[in-house]
């Protein structure tokens, strides 16, 4: 699989970027999908089942980039 159409599950995506983001923080996001944008790099299979596009997310959160620190 490309990593243009890689999806991987919330646990895995995790795990493979811990150094961006806990589990709960995207837990966290999932739960307010519908208020900040992000049903854009989630998949929903079933009921339960979500995967995320790493390609998707990194997109979502630089479109989402608040301004710099002062």
């Amino acid at each position: 699989m490309d990593d243009y159409n890689e999806y991987l599950t919330i646990k895995d995506f995790c795990q493979r970027y811990a150094s961006i983001i806990s589990l709960g923080s995207l837990r966290w996001i999932l739960f307010n999908s519908k208020f900040n944008g992000a049903d854009c790099f989630v998949r929903r299979i079933g009921q339960r089942k979500l995967l995320v596009s790493p390609r998707l997310f990194f997109s979502w959160l630089e479109s989402n980039r608040r301004g710099a620190v002062k």
